[in-house]
């Protein structure tokens, strides 16, 4: 099994939300006829998160409005993207996969993380570079979305991945000290960042 994030761009916007409950709808009514041609099968809570989860045997997939998430056996990924490129409501940008190791040690999950930390890095700043003129975007957020690409679930796990945490949070002083991001802290939202400088910019100069 591999872990695999699809993202999805349509109407939704993540400060507003959908503009009608209409979108929202033939969003999710698309992607359950478009996974029904295989054998998924969609189960929709009556509120809460996510939007609907998809099941096939083992599979599981959550929907989200701009990304679909989860675990598939490792020969489905491709099969999928060709069904997302069928969308017509809404636009398939990208999949990412992650391989899954559930006994990892913390030493081996540690090395792990240290070898993604360069993508990590540019992730954040990627994130970081949505914040426009003085907005800023919050450190939980950012978070977020890491923690969606880069966390592995271990067998013994108990709440918080304080090894992932810990890398996330020294990759942010690192861009922060070394002049890529500006911190603040919101009364509301907590610590935040606004990037100042990108690192690929900065290399390309460099050159």
């Amino acid at each position: 099994m591999i872990k695999v994030i699809y993202w999805i761009e349509n109407e939704y916007n993540e400060e507003t939300g959908w503009t009608d409950a209409a979108q929202k709808e033939s969003y999710l009514k698309e992607v359950a006829e478009l996974f029904g041609r295989v054998g998924w099968k969609m189960e929709r809570p009556e509120s809460g998160w996510p939007s609907a989860v998809l099941a096939r045997g083992e599979e599981k997939l959550e929907v989200h409005p701009l990304y679909i998430t989860g675990k598939v056996r490792v020969d489905s990924p491709k099969g999928i993207s060709k069904l997302l490129l069928c969308a017509k409501t809404f636009h398939f940008s990208q999949v990412e996969t992650v391989n899954i190791s559930e006994d990892l040690t913390d030493v081996e999950y540690l090395i792990h993380l240290r070898g993604e930390q360069e993508q990590m890095e540019r992730d954040i700043l990627s994130l970081c570079s949505r914040s426009k003129g003085d907005r800023q975007v919050s450190s939980a957020w950012i978070y977020e979305w890491i923690a969606r690409k880069y966390h592995i679930r271990r067998k013994g796990e108990n709440g918080e991945d304080v090894i992932l945490l810990g890398v996330f949070r020294n990759l942010i002083e690192k861009l922060v000290y070394r002049g890529n991001l500006e911190e603040s802290r919101d009364d509301r939202k907590g610590l935040c960042y606004r990037i100042v400088r990108d690192i690929e910019k900065d290399t390309s100069k460099a050159a």
